[in-house]
């Protein structure tokens, strides 16, 4: 890659477009201070990317457009291009098929720039990638100016190792890293993202599983309730079988009716059929009498006015035999005047006919001459056409030779180059090789180490997910047995809030009971706290009592305990007045002594008194003694006939279902209602499950504890299996890149050994086609020769023919116009020909069409005296004719009266039968409007019966008789079902609005979860792959460092006694552990000097150390070019020397470019170029010759 051109248009002095261009070797530029010689330098500078003003030695970007001179504008925009040479192959593989590549940079003036490769528009990126690890660009050490050189000495050590690295190549890793990095921290925002959604969708996932939970209980209800509704439809379906089968029946019988009316009228109608026969005979006969009586009538009629009408006619016959004739005399006057003008138009016809013919015969003598002419000229025209398309087929045969001559020339000049490119590409390859087969060997042995590290790992991996697997299984089980507990707690605290609802709001009780309680129907009421008490809240019994106690008390266990008896006035008072029921009340203190024995001396007899199963508050224990003091308990009702039989009187008897025998002897028993509905028990109940819903809590904490301390062990476990899986990933990383290496390593050696068979197999080739080529050559030679002299001969006959053809061109010409005159003189006999013919066939038409309208005129007067003849003739028989058909009509008139009377008599026959018949039929109706009420009252039920099948198809999917047989038992009452349906609605409406669809969503937002849980594990796979690369990266990084860095060192110490006389210099690091990071430190040891640092040397040293460093980077990686701009100005004559030899030691490898004002520095420069002003303000590139400078 070396620098072919430099094209500058409007960049700084360079107002107008200048080209400078650089052969190989060494380049000049000199000129005097101040004529821009140094813009040439920034150019380059700038076109390969450089984005500081400072850099250029201006303020800003907009500093690099020409701002204009005292003769000249500014410009718009500056534009500058460098053309670089591809011979060598060493630019970019994407630019490889171009032999040259076109960097090109423009900036407006508004600040928009522009980059271009090749003229395509690109990033600045894509310029920098193409300059990367080169030792070419805008800050590398292939430019280097005055300034630049103190800045080497004086720029701190973390800026000096930019050199190192450049000449290292690891500028690509430079920017991979921090592309990964960029990468990197993007996947660890992403991440934290991921994190955030993950949390919000698990909030979600257990706001939904409770949802879930409460659709299935919804949908378990609603499944019993259906089961109800079932039952209650195939109810009301046998229902709706029964009611049809007795409507069919009561149809049958009203069908049988109908028929019998039906018979009725049919016999009616019969009779009145036959009547009407007759009577149609009659009518038909009157009919044609009638009918015979019009037509005798209308045929007098007629023959009256065909009379009239033939007397007309011979009137009109006369007239038209006048105008006939009058019109025969006008045709024979107009026949004798035209005949004469015919024949004379014949004869003229037929003279022209004849000069027709002969015109046309001339015609066709000068077609037949023109078509001679005009096929001679043809053939000369073919035959000219036919040896240019000859001409043609040669010259380009010519051509093709004369391309394949130079495209041999090329091949040749492009097989030397390849030839030369692939014995240098085969060395490489080679030293590659050997270099490949050593790697592979030592990643074997490393992969060996590594795999057996890795199956330890997986196997503690193994131990430990078994753990953790048994964990999580006792977990799930404790966590199953949590939520039966948790259930069981919830559908006791729901039971007691139920109970506690009912309770308060006093709906077990009695209605008269339930108003006073709840209304404050009096002041005192109002102020008196114990009237708000009921008995049975003062008393408590054991479990298994309350039906005994309830059945003893009866309606007592709700009575209201009141201070003064006027209160119980004035609360039955109330409720007459509202209507509200009754209420029983207790007196605090005036119960009645009690009868019989108490429950002291039932204890002293033996007997269990039903007082001892029961706590009572103090207050209440008068009431309480005097209502239950007698009552004996016992365990059933046969057992307690004998204990009644023994004290008969003094005691009752009451048992634990509830049978009684109070102190009379009167027995009451049988099946209670359950026991669940009385207000003792709700009581008891309500105490029974706060007791178990405190157990059940207990029970749930323990289980908590349980499950925290499992969550404990899980967590540490999941935290040992996390540091034993990165343990293992980071293993299997190692493995990974090994064998990655090792594979890339195998596959690189592949396409090698294959390219160094396939190179020595096209040397082999080139040879072979080099020796085609120059038998090839040699005989387009000759080939070329004899199509030259083949081309000038036909240009020759072209030319011949070329004037035969005119010649035969003016003989048609010729031709043409006398065949036109003769077709101009055709055409006016043609046309004055057709005149005469058509006016000669319009006369004869006419005569012809006269003569036809004579003979006709002449037919129509004989048949007119025909007709005329004829006409007479009838009127005389007509008449005869009218006299006979007046006596007929006179005669039929007469018999058609006494037809009509008869008719009269049978139509009033007629009318008696049809009332009959519309009796009975109006009877017929009514039995068929029954008949169909009880069609439409089966219909109905029909359809009603086919309603319920349809319901009950939609909801449970089965027929009807399936349901039936399955729900059905014989035994449902219907009463109970009815309320059952009502208890699982109002299940449903205190269940409320539930979200059927939660169960899906939760499925979606479970998915969800794993979806992004993946997400994230994937995230964190990305970011050990990003880490290991950058790794990776480093550690390539650092040995391409290190090995540049010693490298460099060692010509640095070649270097500099080269330009001090002797001496010595070392390069260090100022961070060995961290040589990525680690500045370097120049150390030197100038001839008769001690070991200084650079910052104590002069200024001409410095410059000497500076260029050591800079030319031994050159002698490791020498770059394509080297721009040189005024680093001479620090040394004096005899360093000048010693650096011209650096200069010639590097110019083999490189292209320089050198800005110099010494001549011992012009001297050794191949070309040179001189920058000068002839205008203030505008550079302009002129040549320098060599004599001059001498």
């Amino acid at each position: 890659m070396k620098l072919k051109r430099l094209e500058l248009n409007g960049f700084k002095s360079f107002s107008e477009k200048t080209v400078v261009s650089f052969p190989k070797g060494i380049s000049g530029v000199v000129g005097p201070n101040g004529c821009g010689k140094s813009n040439i330098m920034d150019a380059i500078k700038w076109v390969m990317g450089e984005q500081s003003p400072k850099q250029l030695r201006g303020k800003g970007m907009e500093d690099v457009i020409f701002a204009g001179s005292n003769g000249k504008s500014s410009v718009g925009m500056a534009e500058v291009s460098l053309v670089l040479d591809n011979d060598n192959g060493s630019i970019p593989q994407e630019y490889a098929d171009y032999s040259e590549v076109v960097i090109t940079r423009r900036l407006f003036r508004d600040g928009e720039s522009e980059y271009a490769i090749n003229h395509k528009p690109c990033r600045l990126k894509d310029i920098s990638h193409l300059f990367m690890d080169t030792g070419v660009g805008s800050r590398a050490y292939s430019v280097i100016e005055q300034g630049r050189v103190g800045a080497i000495i004086d720029s701190k050590p973390e800026d000096r190792r930019h050199w190192i690295e450049e000449a290292a190549g690891i500028s690509k890793y430079k920017s991979k890293k921090n592309e990964t990095l960029r990468k990197l921290e993007l996947t660890q925002q992403n991440l934290l993202r991921v994190g955030d959604v993950i949390a919000e969708i698990k909030r979600q996932v257990n706001s939904l599983y409770r949802q879930a939970k409460k659709a299935e209980r919804f949908k378990e209800i609603r499944k019993q309730s259906k089961e109800v509704e079932l039952i209650l439809l195939a109810k009301e379906y046998q229902w709706l079988l029964e009611g049809k089968g007795l409507k069919e029946e009561e149809l049958s019988r009203q069908q049988d009716r109908t028929g019998e009316l039906r018979d009725e009228c049919q016999a009616h109608e019969t009779s009145l059929e036959q009547l009407q026969t007759e009577l149609l005979g009659l009518e038909k006969q009157l009919k044609e009498k009638q009918e015979q009586f019009y037509r005798q009538k209308a045929d007098l009629e007629r023959q009256e006015n065909l009379g009239q009408q033939y007397q007309k006619e011979l009137e009109s016959l006369e007239l038209e035999a006048l105008e006939i004739q009058r019109e025969v005399k006008e045709i024979e006057d107009w026949l004798i005047e035209n005949e004469t003008r015919e024949k004379s138009l014949s004869e003229e016809v037929n003279s022209f006919t004849r000069t027709l013919t002969k015109e046309e015969e001339r015609v066709l003598e000068k077609e037949q001459a023109q078509a001679e002419a005009k096929k001679e000229l043809i053939r000369g025209q073919e035959q000219g056409e036919q040896t240019k398309d000859f001409l043609v087929t040669k010259l380009t045969e010519l051509s093709r030779v004369r391309n394949m001559q130079a495209g041999l020339i090329k091949l040749q000049e492009d097989r030397q180059r390849r030839i030369i490119r692939q014995g240098e590409e085969k060395a490489q390859l080679t030293a590659r090789l050997d270099f490949l087969n050593c790697s592979v060997q030592e990643i074997e042995t490393r992969l060996s180490i590594e795999r057996d590290a890795l199956r330890q790992a997986k196997e503690k991996i193994s131990q430990t997910q078994q753990q953790k697997v048994e964990g999580e299984k006792t977990q799930k089980k404790l966590e199953g047995e949590l939520r039966d507990l948790e259930q069981a707690w919830k559908q006791d605290q729901a039971q007691i809030k139920n109970l506690h609802g009912i309770r308060e709001n006093f709906q077990s009780y009695q209605n008269g009971v339930r108003v006073l309680l709840q209304t404050d129907w009096s002041t005192e009421v109002r102020e008196s706290p114990i009237f708000r008490q009921v008995l049975v809240e003062g008393l408590e019994t054991e479990p298994g009592y309350e039906t005994a106690v309830e059945t003893a008390l009866g309606e007592t266990l709700q009575a209201l305990m009141i201070q003064d008896p006027i209160w119980a006035v004035k609360g039955i008072n109330y409720l007459k007045e509202q209507g509200q029921g009754k209420a029983t009340f207790l007196p605090v203190n005036s119960p009645l002594p009690l009868e019989g024995l108490n429950s002291k001396q039932l204890e002293e007899e033996g007997l269990v008194p039903l007082l001892s199963k029961m706590t009572v508050q103090e207050e209440f224990r008068p009431w309480l003694e005097a209502l239950l003091g007698n009552f004996v308990l016992v365990p059933d009702l046969a057992q307690g006939l004998e204990v009644w039989k023994n004290n008969p009187g003094r005691v009752c008897v009451v048992t634990l279902e509830g049978d009684l025998i109070d102190s009379r002897g009167i027995i009451a028993g049988g099946s209670p209602r359950g026991p669940e509905s009385g207000v003792l028990f709700q009581k008891n109940l309500i105490h029974k499950l706060e007791l178990n819903v405190r157990e059940w809590q207990e029970k749930i904490d323990r289980k908590k504890d349980s499950i925290g301390e499992l969550e404990k062990d899980l967590d540490n476990q999941i935290i040992q299996l996390k540091t034993l899986e990165e343990g293992r990933r980071e293993e299997e990383a190692n493995i990974l890149e090994l064998e990655k290496c090792l594979i890339g390593y195998q596959e690189e050696t592949k396409p090698i050994q294959r390219r160094l068979q396939l190179l020595t197999m096209e040397e082999e080739e080139y040879r072979t086609q080099e020796e085609d080529r120059a038998s090839e050559e040699q005989a387009l030679s000759v080939q070329e020769k004899t199509l030259n002299r083949e081309i000038e001969g036909l240009r020759k006959d072209i030319h011949d023919q070329e004037g035969e053809i005119k010649i035969l061109e003016a003989n048609l010409d010729q031709e043409r116009q006398a065949l036109t005159m003769v077709y101009t003189q055709l055409s006016v006999l043609k046309e004055k020909g057709e005149h005469i013919g058509k006016e000669w066939a319009r006369l004869k038409e006419a005569l012809e069409e006269k003569q036809t309208r004579k003979r006709k005129l002449l037919d129509k007067i004989d048949t007119g005296s025909q007709i005329q003849a004829g006409l007479i003739a009838k009127t005389a028989s007509g008449e005869a004719t009218i006299k006979e058909l007046q006596i007929a009509v006179d005669n039929l008139e007469k018999r058609i009266l006494a037809t009509n009377q008869t008719w009269e008599k049978m139509i009033k026959q007629k009318e008696d039968w049809e009332a009959i018949l519309k009796e009975t039929r109006a009877i017929l109706n009514d039995a068929e409007r029954k008949e169909n009420d009880l069609r439409i009252e089966l219909a109905q039920m029909v359809m009603k019966i086919d309603h319920l099948k349809e319901q009950t198809l939609d909801q449970s999917g089965l027929p009807m008789e399936e349901v039936v047989s399955t729900y059905l038992k014989g035994d449902e009452d219907l009463e109970a079902l009815k309320e059952k349906r009502r208890e699982f609605r109002e299940k449903l409406e205190q269940i409320g609005e539930v979200n059927l669809t939660a169960l899906e969503e939760y499925n979606a937002f479970k998915d969800r979860y794993d979806f992004y849980h993946t997400q994230e594990e994937d995230l964190l796979k990305s970011m050990d792959s990003l880490k290991r690369a950058i790794q990776k990266i480093n550690l390539t990084s650092k040995e391409l460092f290190l090995s540049t860095f010693k490298v460099i060192q060692e010509k640095m110490n070649e270097v500099f006694p080269v330009l001090f006389g002797g001496g010595t210099a070392k390069l260090s690091l100022t961070d060995e552990d961290d040589p990525l990071e680690s500045g370097v430190d120049i150390m030197v040891h100038p001839p008769g000097k001690r070991l200084t640092n650079m910052t104590l040397l002069s200024g001409g040293e410095k410059a000497l150390t500076a260029l050591a460093l800079l030319f031994s980077t050159y002698l490791v990686k020498p770059s394509p070019f080297c721009l040189l701009d005024e680093i001479d100005a620090f040394l004096d004559e005899a360093n000048v020397e010693r650096f011209k030899s650096l200069v010639q030691s590097i110019v083999r490898d490189s292209q320089i470019i050198l800005i110099t004002h010494n001549r011992r520095i012009m001297e050794m420069a191949d070309t040179l170029y001189g920058v000068t002003m002839e205008q203030p303000g505008i550079s302009k590139l002129v040549s320098v010759r060599l004599d001059t400078i001498q």
